[in-house]
């Protein structure tokens, strides 16, 4: 009997060894097949962080459904995700204000144009704050819509692509070869834009938005800005407005962010000025992606100097 009692109780412990063993390699396989988690903070690095990571990542872009990415803040319970998360990639340059209000691991937080500050352009817009005892300070705003130049957009991606190796060694090998695609797109557009911008350097457009810095610069485009939205009419002031600007500037080519109301575009051809639509790109596009968005550009901006060669 006692025999038997000690046989059944070293089967029973037989038992138990495997099934702690069966768990602790299920849990294993568990944390070695968890995605790194990564989350973007627009929409252009969500578009890089998904060419380069592709299914080797849990890509994140909370403010995805957002009215407006640019004035976005996060819940207690997103902010307290990313500051669980592997990185948050942010485009730095002015561009998430939501940052001033919560806070996330500096090792965790990457912004994407920090190595690029002597590329960084001023927005034109003047902001005030202060510094404890010392009193308010204005400072010129950095424009913030560094992707519409795709030489930076491309190192931004760049910056996304070397932390994911250096973390992630294992996946190194797809992420550079996914980062090399990407970059052929990117520059090869680039150099797209600059080979057709080259054809007319003296071209003087007006953009509806003070938003193209970046763009203006890097594809050498000469421009006024107006502060129109896509929904305003043509009203008498405005009106008034646009033809001293045509006295002054003679230019025939206003830049939108999106299309304009029928009737002002109409409008607007009665006074030999053509509308043009140059999507920013801050705003998610449907059934879209930064680089078929930026590609529409290309072809957008081509009708202008298509137009001008004929």
């Amino acid at each position: 009997m006692k025999k038997l009692s000690l046989l059944f109780i070293a089967v029973v412990f037989m038992i138990a060894c495997k099934n702690d063993s069966k768990d602790s390699s299920e849990s294993e396989q568990v944390v070695a097949t968890k995605k790194p988690v990564v989350y973007v903070s627009n929409f252009p690095l969500h578009y890089f962080a998904e060419r380069i990571g592709g299914n080797q990542i849990d890509l994140r872009f909370p403010m995805k459904n957002a009215g407006s990415i640019t004035n976005w803040k996060p819940e207690t319970e997103t902010i307290t995700k990313m500051q669980e998360a592997d990185f948050v990639f942010i485009n730095g340059a002015s561009f998430e204000k939501w940052l001033m209000s919560i806070s996330l691991p500096e090792s965790i937080l990457i912004n994407t144009t920090r190595d690029l500050e002597s590329s960084l352009l001023e927005s034109g817009n003047v902001f005030t704050h202060s510094h404890g005892e010392d009193g308010a300070h204005e400072h010129n705003e950095i424009a913030s819509l560094t992707w519409l130049d795709l030489e930076l957009a491309n190192k931004q991606a760049e910056v996304i692509a070397n932390h994911l190796m250096v973390k992630f060694p294992e996946h190194k090998v797809e992420f550079q070869t996914n980062f090399e695609k990407l970059s052929e797109d990117l520059l090869g557009l680039d150099l797209n834009f600059k080979e057709l911008t080259h054809t007319n350097p003296s071209l003087a457009v007006v953009f509806s938005h003070p938003v193209y810095q970046y763009f203006e610069k890097a594809y050498d485009l000469k421009g006024r800005d107006l502060h129109w939205e896509p929904t305003y009419e043509l009203n008498h002031d405005r009106k008034h407005d646009i033809e001293h600007l045509k006295k002054d500037e003679d230019f025939k080519f206003l830049i939108w962010e999106a299309k304009p109301l029928t009737e002002t575009q109409t409008k607007l051809e009665e006074m030999g000025i053509y509308s043009i639509v140059i999507n920013p790109v801050y705003s998610v596009p449907e059934n879209s992606n930064y680089f078929k968005e930026m590609q529409s550009n290309y072809n957008q901006l081509s009708k202008i100097f298509n137009a001008l060669n004929e």
